[in-house]
């Protein structure tokens, strides 16, 4: 799990993100990154119902996603939102893993 200080907990939070932010897309990932004054990066994590209509499900992804999160090392100060997208919702943890460090390169977090 992330600690409190590297997570967006706000809708406001998360608009502003979508709003002003780069994005850039992945075959499983959608990355959204906004510049902010913090001195660390804050991650929001998105799996919509669209996406996986079970909660259990979507929960599970979003867990899957967060512990890759912890493992990666990115550049400070950024506000980044990470959507996942139909063709993730069936896609294995490595692959997973994979698909989000290339996104997260592509956006320059690493």
């Amino acid at each position: 799990m992330l600690p409190k200080a590297q997570r967006l907990r706000t809708r406001k939070e998360f608009e502003a993100v979508y709003a002003s932010g780069n994005t850039v897309h992945s075959r499983f990932f959608k990355v959204s990154t906004l510049k902010s004054a913090s001195t660390t990066t804050q991650f929001g994590v998105v799996v919509s119902n669209a996406v996986l209509k079970n909660a259990t499900d979507r929960n599970r992804k979003k867990r899957q996603i967060r512990s890759i999160l912890a493992k990666i090392q990115p550049k400070r100060g950024f506000q980044v939102v990470i959507s996942l997208k139909h063709q993730g919702k069936s896609a294995e943890f490595s692959e997973l893993s994979q698909d989000l460090n290339i996104a997260l390169k592509k956006a320059s977090l690493i």
